[in-house]
């Protein structure tokens, strides 16, 4: 099955994307099958928030409706890579944006925020705006971001209210 690879799938990542494309297509029938997928699936998202963030969440669009976030804009990539290689280097992830509007990078930013706080122990995230309504718009973002996960990956929850989700 011949793969064209997305922008974000490198090449410790290309075996592991190519299992879950043919699975898309030919779903496991046998338990075995699907929890090996399901870890699979795991593993690129650990090693790949662009992957979860492209394959897996809704955004709010424009028009009132919702859509995968699968439409990444030049600013969106070039944070993303910058954050990336921040993290690939051991070093504490720093990015002045002196931001547009429009330009994607709240979505992307709440998007890395919840891939670090649903899949990996011990994380924690603080929604901070100028005004409540910022806040509340952004937190309905990470909610939407929950929701639209697979139910399979979606975290335990202990606490999920208007104001807050505990993992």
């Amino acid at each position: 099955m011949a793969v064209a690879f997305p922008w974000y799938i490198g090449p410790s990542d290309q075996q592991s994307y190519v299992e879950y494309r043919k699975a898309q297509q030919e779903p496991p029938e046998s338990y075995e099958g699907q929890r090996k997928l399901l870890e699979t699936i795991v593993t690129l998202i650990r090693r790949n928030p662009a992957f979860l963030m492209h394959d897996m969440l809704w955004i709010r669009n424009k028009e009132g409706g919702r859509s995968r976030f699968n439409n990444w804009t030049f600013a969106q990539k070039r944070l993303y890579r910058i954050i990336r290689q921040q993290q690939a280097n051991a070093k504490p992830v720093r990015a002045i944006i002196l931001k547009g509007r429009q330009m994607g990078v709240s979505t992307e930013c709440e998007g890395l925020l919840f891939w670090r706080t649903a899949f990996f122990r011990d994380a924690t995230s603080m929604i901070v705006a100028h005004e409540e309504d910022a806040v509340e718009n952004i937190f309905r973002m990470f909610r939407l971001y929950y929701e639209s996960l697979p139910q399979a990956l979606q975290p335990a929850t202990e606490k999920f209210n208007q104001t807050e989700i505990v993992f």
